[in-house]
């Protein structure tokens, strides 16, 4: 493999409780918090050096591995795939997919939680996330650019209310 290169940026969550109560609800115990949540990751990886296992038992890697010649390896564009003459008579014996890849993903979560009452809550959550597979062309800032920055994004809202009756 040429190289492989992934970034990740884990978790950031932070958490605020406050005294600020927006709903005008004045209970003893109110409690305001919010967290915020992103990840982003960027793994891309260019393949070469193809060959098969030609002696599983052997002690060497070496002598393990057969590496395919330039006769014996060439890459269809119109399928994305890599043809194999095994015996070079121009007949191909096996094909298979180009391995390649390309894969960005940013997500990002804001969560606001309001404790009204103990063991009572409401929930505000929004989430933005953008996935995409591409072919790896130029480096990881030309990959995250149009694989991340010119997508357009997916968003969820959601509201969810807990009551604790007792």
């Amino acid at each position: 493999m040429e190289h492989h290169i992934t970034l990740c940026r884990d978790w950031i969550r932070t958490e605020h409780p406050s005294g600020f109560d927006p709903f005008g609800l004045t209970m003893p115990q109110s409690r305001l918090s919010h967290s915020i949540l992103r990840r982003t990751y960027i793994s891309t990886g260019i393949y070469n050096d193809f060959g098969h296992i030609a002696n599983p038992l052997a002690k060497s890697q070496d002598e393990q591995i057969s590496f395919y010649t330039g006769s014996q390896l060439t890459y269809n564009e119109v399928s994305n795939n890599y043809e194999v003459d095994l015996n070079k008579n121009g007949t191909t014996n096996y094909e298979f997919g180009n391995p390649d890849f390309s894969f960005a993903q940013f997500r990002s979560n804001l969560v606001i939680r309001y404790e009204y009452k103990p063991g009572s809550e409401i929930f505000v959550v929004w989430s933005q996330g953008i996935t995409d597979h591409g072919v790896p062309t130029g480096g990881l800032y030309h990959n995250f650019d149009s694989q991340i920055l010119s997508k357009q994004p997916e968003f969820t809202f959601l509201i969810k209310a807990t009551y604790r009756l007792f």
